[in-house]
């Protein structure tokens, strides 16, 4: 899914109109219910992060030095990528994050990341060095999830357990950037089920 999923960002990076585009963007986003269009949050600029190493999560995720934050992860989007597409993905997870502040589902959110006027990434906590989870930590990847549920989010994608990082007994949900909320023609009993679809997908994929 993940190959699948690089594949499409790679092509669509390619592609400033047409169906493909037009369907990812039709997507309901958060500020679409009144939030500002682009939320205020810090920004950094792509040339001032310095000693960018790879720290293999799945997706271009950097271990790195940003002046006034310290050591940070930095994860980084093509910057190929039409601008709207940027916004759309880059503001996906900035809201997500928002979203969840201070709830501890998620790693904190630091700041968004510019080239040329348009965001290529965000830089958040670092959580390095985590341990290998194993079979006994579905129920509390489960739980993660629940909690991002119980903040109108859902996920969005596909869950393995890739999505999740665990460090001394503690979990976090990682990649926000299909996460959006309910629709809003959607009733409560269809988002439950499409929040009861998230956690099903997830205990399949441990079984």
């Amino acid at each position: 899914m993940r190959f699948q999923r690089a594949l499409c960002l790679g092509l669509l990076g390619f592609l400033s109109q047409g169906h493909v585009l037009a369907h990812i963007l039709s997507k309901r986003t958060f500020w679409e219910d009144g939030m500002v269009e682009w939320p205020q949050k810090p920004t950094v600029q792509l040339k001032d992060i310095k000693n960018m190493k790879d720290i293999h999560l799945g997706h271009p995720v950097y271990k790195a030095e940003v002046e006034g934050f310290g050591t940070v992860a930095y994860k980084h989007w093509n910057t190929g990528l039409s601008k709207d597409l940027a916004y759309r993905l880059v503001g996906a997870e900035v809201e997500a994050y928002r979203a969840i502040e201070g709830k501890s589902i998620g790693p904190k959110f630091l700041a968004i990341v510019e080239k040329d006027g348009r965001p290529v990434g965000i830089l958040l906590e670092l959580i390095d060095d985590a341990d290998a989870l194993g079979e006994g930590d579905l129920e509390s990847c489960v739980n993660k999830l629940k909690a991002l549920h119980k903040q109108g989010v859902l996920y969005g994608d596909d869950l393995a357990s890739s999505q999740f990082l665990k460090k001394h007994g503690n979990f976090w949900l990682i990649d926000y950037e299909w996460a959006h909320p309910p629709g809003k023609d959607q009733s409560k009993e269809e988002t439950e089920a499409e929040m009861e679809r998230e956690v099903a997908v997830l205990r399949e994929w441990w079984a």
